[in-house]
């Protein structure tokens, strides 16, 4: 964690801080009170107030608000605030106080990959099974376009600024417009790779969207018409 003052790291490991049961940190993020919540691989769910104390969540099979697994592969906060926690045996919400778990069998497959809050204070969830969106009035449906995409394992799900949607996947980018056409960018053909996983997004303050993949970082300005890429090399696009 970088420090208030920007000029050094505060490193926080198992071996000075005994709370932590894993160093292997999945994701990150934060809520409205200040407080950064982190998930690992086997070691539970963490949050850390701004005070620097650190609190954790674990699984308990006998207690049903406890977290769905001990394993935590995505986080999220959504439009009201709320925090939802996907694992690799299901989905819960932070009420404040413990974890309201959500009926797998609205999920598809248990295996969540992937949370993607929108605007509209829905959330996109990525399972080892396919895509599904809870609205906000709580009601879970699969997408309508998942069945087309190539990899069904969505990493990623983010709105622009012209209310279209960018659809990360392990392979590629796909951009679903406002009538559910879904249209894939070719990437390899752009850039000459065969590895076109594309792990996040980011939309900056001018309307452009930042791609992180494993060619690099990609970019789309703005009335975009092609990427550009800041990576050094030939294969710059």
């Amino acid at each position: 964690m970088l420090d208030p003052a920007r000029e050094h790291f505060v490193h926080w490991q198992r071996k000075t801080h005994s709370e932590l049961q894993s160093d292997d940190v999945f994701t990150i993020t934060g809520t409205r009170d200040g407080a950064i919540w982190f998930g690992t691989y086997a070691g539970g769910l963490y949050r850390l107030d701004s005070d620097g104390t650190l609190r954790g969540f674990w699984h308990d099979p006998k207690q049903a608000d406890s977290l769905p697994s001990d394993t935590v592969i995505a986080l999220a906060v959504d439009a009201t605030g709320t925090l939802w926690v996907g694992t690799i045996d299901g989905l819960a919400r932070w009420n404040g106080s413990s974890f309201d778990r959500i009926d797998n069998a609205n999920l598809t497959q248990p295996l969540v990959v992937s949370l993607s809050a929108d605007a509209k204070g829905g959330l996109w969830i990525g399972t080892r099974g396919g895509l599904v969106y809870r609205s906000p009035d709580g009601q879970i449906a699969p997408a309508a376009w998942r069945d087309r995409l190539a990899d069904p394992n969505v990493l990623r799900v983010l709105a622009d600024t012209r209310g279209e949607h960018w659809v990360a996947t392990n392979k590629g980018i796909y951009r679903v417009d406002d009538t559910a056409h879904l249209a894939p960018l070719v990437l390899q053909h752009m850039l000459g790779k065969s590895d076109t996983a594309v792990h996040d997004m980011l939309i900056d303050h001018e309307g452009g969207i930042w791609f992180a993949s494993r060619m690099g970082l990609l970019h789309l300005p703005p009335g975009w018409r092609r990427f550009a890429s800041p990576n050094p090399g030939p294969e710059d696009g």
